[in-house]
Order: C-alpha cells, then structure tokens, then sequence
C-alpha cells in the first residue's frame, strides 16, 4: 500500500516537467492531494505488528517531508466492538 501511494507521488513529480513544456507557468504553485480510504490499516480484526510498521514508516515520511495532513476516521454506527 505505501509503494502504491509512493509510486504515484513519484510518477506527479515526473510528471511536473511536461506540465511546465506544455505552457503552464513555471513558477505558478500547484499541490496535489493523496488520500487513503479508511487508512492504510484500519479494521475491526485483531491488530497486526506488521499494521504498527506501515503507520510507523507513512508517519515518518509525512514528518520528514512536513507534509500537510488531515485524517478521519468514520464511525460505523453498526459495529459493536464488544
């Protein structure tokens, strides 16, 4: 999941240059947003270590980066977590 999301980061940096060829202002701001539905591990079932590992190293990279973040997550009203 996170190589998924890094890939696609990757391939909108690549992509900055043809934008730049094709006549859009060099120096205009532009931001993409990535989102992650429902988190990357978020699940009723027993925690996993491994689920602890993805949140530590996606963590780590938006620290890095200071990347700008805003997470939810939606309550199924259904659920019973006895």
């Amino acid at each position: 999941m996170i190589r998924k999301a890094l890939l696609i980061l990757l391939l909108c940096c690549l992509t900055g240059p043809v934008a730049t060829s094709r006549g859009v202002v060099a120096n205009e701001r532009r931001e993409v947003a990535i989102t992650f539905d429902d988190l990357p591990v978020a699940s009723m079932l027993q925690d996993d270590p491994s689920w602890k590992e993805i949140t530590r190293k996606l963590l780590r990279t938006i620290t890095t980066n200071k990347l700008p973040v805003v997470a939810f997550v939606n309550e199924n009203p259904t659920a019973c977590l006895c």
